[in-house]
């Protein structure tokens, strides 16, 4: 008596696997590069070896999440940001960008230290630092960016 096998079995077996594979690893990738951007207000005033500086306007923070590796990149821009010397009335910019590599938690705080200096010829060669301190929120089921808060100070 011979024994019929259904060859095709094993067959459809691999097929729906890679196919069932397919689909949760579509649903990891949709967040495994969740970006979101943030643009938030800064004002205030910093202290500089010249005079304080009154600074005003927007830091714009992106955030890339990597759920497979639990990391977040954030990409600051700065470039919205500009301050008014108090005594001179000078014009000041501030380093443009930063990128910092963070773990993924609920609430974060970061501190990057940024350069500032007077917009005029070689007004680099004068610049000081500060900080700015960025207090960030993140949705752990979405990946998203959910709230920015900063301040840039010079102590």
């Amino acid at each position: 008596m011979k024994t019929h096998r259904v060859l095709w079995s094993p067959v459809v077996l691999s097929l729906f696997l890679a196919m069932m594979g397919g689909m949760v690893g579509g649903i990891g990738s949709a967040f495994a590069a969740t970006t979101t951007t943030l643009t938030v207000a800064v004002s205030g005033s910093i202290s500089g070896p010249a005079e304080s500086v009154s600074l005003s306007g927007n830091v714009t923070v992106t955030s890339t999440v990597d759920a497979a590796s639990g990391t977040v990149v954030l990409a600051l821009d700065l470039t919205g940001l500009s301050g008014k010397g108090q005594s001179t009335g000078a014009t000041y910019l501030f380093t443009p960008q930063a990128e910092v590599v963070r773990p993924l938690v609920v609430a974060d705080t970061v501190v990057i230290g940024v350069a500032f200096y007077p917009n005029s010829p070689g007004g680099f060669l004068s610049a000081s630092s500060a900080l700015a301190t960025l207090k960030l929120s993140f949705s752990t089921a979405t990946g998203k960016l959910t709230a920015v808060a900063a301040a840039v100070s010079t102590s």
